[in-house]
């Protein structure tokens, strides 16, 4: 079902998801990876569906870099 959550969106805003993503890996530390991740925890957090598994591994991963 949570996989199923994240296929309801189109494809722009996957893409855009995976760039952030791929910019964020780029970083060489953790401070600029949140930096970079922000805007699409805060779309995730506004408008992504709550089952979304994909978003909640975002958000969890920005939480992360946030803490360390």
């Amino acid at each position: 079902m949570a996989e199923a959550a994240s296929s309801r969106f189109p494809e722009p805003y996957l893409v855009a998801a995976r760039r952030m993503l791929l910019l964020a890996r780029e970083a060489t530390d953790n401070e600029v990876r949140a930096q970079r991740l922000a805007p699409l925890a805060q779309q995730i957090s506004d408008s992504w569906p709550h089952d979304s598994t994909l978003g909640m591994e975002i958000l969890t991963y920005v939480q992360g870099l946030r803490s360390s």
